[in-house]
């Protein structure tokens, strides 16, 4: 049998601390963060350039006579899931666009109009 002294026991100086490991935010944490801070049209195609698995096309930039459309097109089957439409409205939002529509079919394609002044 192992008796109690033969286990050493070493005091925690009183002076530690211990700091918890966090992870670093994923590239999706920094985008809807970043989208917060009223990003131009180009750094929010950059954003959802860098995400990874999304075709981006913006539509309409140079044309006064109609809105600005960004279509996202969910190419990698890990979009396809409610929780990643759910962060990409809430990033989407968060910049200033709108939901135009959505599509199903190959792939699952959104359309957001940015939201002007007046909120049309």
């Amino acid at each position: 049998m192992t008796s109690r002294s033969d286990r050493s026991v070493h005091q925690t100086d009183p002076d530690t601390k211990l700091f918890f490991w966090k992870p670093a935010p994923s590239t999706l944490e920094q985008a809807l963060e970043a989208a917060n801070d009223d990003p131009t049209r180009q750094e929010l195609v950059n954003m959802l350039c860098s995400l990874g698995g999304l075709h981006v096309h913006v539509d309409g930039t140079d044309e006064d006579w109609r809105p600005t459309t960004i279509d996202i097109g969910c190419v990698d089957p890990t979009w396809q899931c409610d929780t990643a439409t759910n962060d990409l409205l809430t990033l989407m939002r968060r910049a200033g666009w709108r939901l135009e529509s959505v599509s199903f079919g190959a792939r699952k394609r959104l359309t957001f109009r940015e939201v002007s002044d007046s909120g049309e």
